[in-house]
């Protein structure tokens, strides 16, 4: 922090703070997902089982969800420069360990490090921008930053296949390193030296509760499925020790003097009811993205590079529902816009559901842009108004507080859809069974082993179809179930300087 507004500075090195925010806001965006891609190759150069090489990617969130809450703390402690400059240097001089890691232990602990340094990337580059744009520009300078958060994980998958298609698993980290540098000298050349740093005294206990609980939530969201979720012990007494380290954290914030979370983040209804429908529709994003591409594949038929490229115009979909929200904003209020954004995403989740085994390719591909432009239209104004209302000396704590809540509810999401989808597919599976002309079946099964599998498979095909179509009417019912939240959200327009600077 400075001692006087970081606005106050030339277009261009305005210009230059921005692109590092966003190139680092990205670096931790695509890091989430481009591992995912490598697992199989991973696991085969470092002879491993799919379990060990599934820690590649558990002990990254689990640090992230660790590490986040405390990036309000760090950064008041150590200043928002140097603790954008250590984050950033971290994150990349991970980046390159886990690009020599020799053991399949050394590669987890350097996840886990990286994890770490990357929590800090995502609210530090957001409260700069805020910093470093007057507040009427802070609707565009979200947009910028709206970027890198939604784009990054639909580009992730496929910059990490053709790394590892065309060169090593380990390219997939050491990618990250040109961009890493470049972005810590930007920051060391443009981002102001930290003034006078004053900070609250640091809640350990409430600290320590919190990060055990999200530390046991995001290992149970990581692993439940794989182990049959409540079927398994481990899972059980997880989550047990999840809901009661969250009841700690929650009993100890309401009777401390000076709790982990400034209290003042939560009597401000404005910020609350933005941070709530930042989890529900972080959670349909998530969970929409992730079980698109297996049901391009396993129930559609489509190979994997055909459905990574009927996934990325999505990508383009979200530049564009971006640039259009900057735009719109001279026009209508963020409330309007974030209504409009809802409405369309339901309007274009909700197309998915005249889906058939013969839906025409464009069809696909087009309904995906739809959504990324609603989604894009409604994200960037919806994080300028989570900041609106809030004072400077917030930010950071805030953009932690509202980057945790994004991470946590992409978790659930996700789980949330691929348990529904497993349910509900065996579920179909058995009536489609039940369903099959008894003289039809006997035909087939009296024909040869051939044609029982084509039927199994036209069955489980047909299942699919429909435990999809079951799911996408799930997410558009809580999109649309955002929308009283959104009238709570206050009417804001373009702002004077004078009025930014202080709460609503």
């Amino acid at each position: 922090m400075t001692d006087t507004p970081t606005w106050a500075m030339s277009g261009a090195r305005r210009a230059a703070l921005t692109a590092a925010s966003v190139l680092a806001t990205t670096l931790m965006a695509v890091d989430i997902t481009i591992a995912s891609v490598a697992l199989s190759q991973i696991q085969g150069s470092l002879a491993v089982t799919p379990d060990q090489v599934a820690w590649v990617l558990t002990a990254y969130m689990i640090a992230l969800a660790i590490a986040t809450p405390a990036v309000g703390a760090v950064s008041d402690r150590l200043g928002r420069r140097r603790t954008f400059l250590f984050a950033v240097a971290g994150f990349t001089l991970c980046s390159v360990a886990c690009g020599l890691a020799w053991s399949i232990e050394s590669l987890v602990a350097f996840r886990f490090a990286k994890g770490a340094f990357a929590a800090a990337l995502v609210p530090i580059s957001q409260a700069v921008l805020l910093d470093a744009h007057p507040p009427e520009r802070h609707g565009r300078a979200m947009a910028y930053w709206s970027i890198g958060v939604m784009v990054g994980p639909i580009v992730g998958p496929l910059a990490g296949g053709w790394l590892v298609q065309n060169f090593d698993w380990r390219w997939i980290f050491l990618v990250n390193v040109p961009f890493g540098a470049l972005a810590y000298a930007a920051i060391v050349a443009f981002l102001p030296r930290d003034g006078a740093v004053t900070a609250r005294r640091f809640d350990t206990f409430g600290y320590v509760a919190l990060a055990l609980s999200l530390a046991c939530l995001q290992f149970v969201l990581e692993r439940g499925e794989r182990a049959d979720w409540f079927e398994a012990t481990h899972i059980v007494v997880l989550s047990g020790l999840a809901l009661a380290a969250g009841w700690v954290f929650v009993a100890h914030s309401k009777t401390s003097r000076e709790p982990f979370f400034d209290p003042a983040l939560f009597r401000d209804t404005h910020f609350v009811a933005c941070v709530v429908v930042t989890f529900v529709t972080s959670g349909v994003f998530y969970a929409n993205l992730s079980m698109f591409a297996p049901f391009l594949q396993g129930v559609l038929g489509y190979p994997a590079d055909a459905a990574g490229y009927m996934i990325a115009p999505r990508g383009f979909g979200v530049l564009l529902g971006v640039a259009a929200s900057s735009a719109l904003r001279r026009f209508a209020s963020d409330r309007v816009i974030i209504s409009a954004g809802l409405v369309g995403s339901a309007i274009g989740i909700g197309s998915m559901t005249s889906f058939s085994l013969e839906t025409d390719p464009w069809l696909l591909t087009w309904t995906g842009v739809v959504q990324g432009v609603c989604y894009g239209v409604m994200f960037a104004p919806l994080t300028t108004a989570t900041f609106a209302t809030l004072p400077a000396r917030l930010r950071t704590e805030a953009a932690a507080l509202v980057q945790l809540v994004r991470q946590i509810s992409g978790g659930i999401g996700i789980a949330f859809a691929f348990t529904l989808l497993t349910r509900e597919g065996h579920g179909r599976a058995q009536a489609l069974v039940e369903t099959v002309d008894p003289d039809v079946g006997a035909s087939v099964l009296g024909a040869s082993d051939l044609g029982v599998a084509q039927l199994q498979a036209e069955l489980a095909r047909q299942a699919g179809l429909l435990a999809y179509l079951h799911v996408v009417g799930w997410l558009v019912l809580a999109i649309l179930l955002m929308l009283p939240f959104v009238a709570m959200i206050r009417p804001l327009r373009e702002r004077s300087p004078a009025v930014a600077t202080t709460p609503d």
